[in-house]
C-alpha cells in the first residue's frame, strides 16, 4: 500500500477509511458475520450452518403460537450457558447480528452482491455518523429502497 504514511501515522486511520473505504476491524467481523447469516436462508450456505439460522416464524408455527415477531425475517436466538463462549458461537453470534440489521438489508427480494453492498454502507455509515443523523440517512434509504426495487 502506497500512501506515504508510517504505520503508528494518525493520518493512517483517515485513509483507511476516507479514501479506502475500509471498515474497523469490528464492524468487518459483523459484515462477515452478516454475510454468513444472508447465505443460510438463500441456500448458498453448507447445510450445518444453514440448521443454525431458523427464523422465527418457523419456531412459532411449531409451537402453535401467533407471535408478532413472526411476519419479521428474524432468527431465533438460542439460549446459551457459558458467557465466556456461548456468545461467541455463530449460532448466538449469528442471529443476533441478523436481528440487529434494519429491516431493508432483511429483504428477500436483495441479491447477495446488493445486499453486501448496503450493508457495507450500514456499517460504514455507522462508524462515522451520530445516531440521529444515521436515523435520518437510512430513513430515507429505506423510503427509496420501497420505490425501486432492486
Amino acid at each position: 500500500m502506497a500512501t506515504n504514511t508510517k504505520k503508528c501515522d494518525s493520518r493512517l486511520s483517515r485513509i483507511l477509511h476516507h479514501d479506502l473505504h475500509w471498515l474497523n476491524v469490528t464492524e468487518r467481523i459483523q459484515f462477515r458475520v452478516a454475510a454468513t447469516v444472508y447465505k443460510c436462508p438463500h441456500g448458498m450456505a453448507p447445510a450445518y450452518l444453514t440448521e443454525l439460522c431458523s427464523p422465527i416464524a418457523a419456531s412459532a408455527s411449531r409451537r402453535g403460537m401467533q407471535l408478532r415477531s413472526a411476519t419479521t425475517s428474524n432468527l431465533v436466538i438460542p439460549r446459551c450457558r457459558l458467557s465466556t463462549y456461548g456468545t461467541r458461537t455463530f449460532s448466538v453470534a449469528g442471529p443476533v447480528c441478523w436481528n440487529a440489521l434494519p429491516d431493508y438489508l432483511k429483504s428477500p427480494d436483495l441479491s447477495f452482491d446488493r445486499f453486501r453492498h448496503q450493508l457495507k454502507t450500514f456499517l460504514f455509515c455507522r462508524q462515522i455518523l451520530d445516531p440521529a443523523q444515521l436515523a435520518l440517512y437510512f430513513s430515507a434509504l429505506e423510503t427509496l429502497s420501497m420505490r425501486y426495487t432492486y
